[in-house]
């Protein structure tokens, strides 16, 4: 942690004015916080993960429109029996299916 955001969780959560931040330079450090948050969100927006491993995905069952994520056989059906499974795939014209997506 550098000395900047030290200095800006003593002044915003601990309540220790003894820095004395600038309220204009706390502001700029968080919106500096919150663009590398933001950046790093859509660097894995397209990510999937296995909901029962959570092993990130290239390819496997999609359920519900991408409510839940599975990566293998093993993993979707340790949550839906086949019989479940079929019912939400309705031969290719439900909601669940399996999928590769591109990289």
């Amino acid at each position: 942690m550098d000395v900047e955001h030290e200095m800006l969780i003593n002044y915003i959560e601990k309540g220790e004015k003894e820095y004395d931040v600038p309220y204009w330079e706390s502001i700029r450090y968080l919106r500096k916080a919150l663009d590398e948050i933001e950046m790093e969100y859509e660097e894995k927006e397209n990510i999937r993960c296995c909901s029962e491993c959570g092993k990130s995905m290239t390819k496997g069952y999609v359920i519900e429109y991408g409510l839940e994520y599975y990566c293998s056989d093993e993993c979707l059906h340790k949550n839906y029996t086949e019989e479940e499974y079929d019912k939400l795939y309705e031969n290719g014209n439900g909601s669940s299916y399996w999928t590769e997506w591109e990289d």
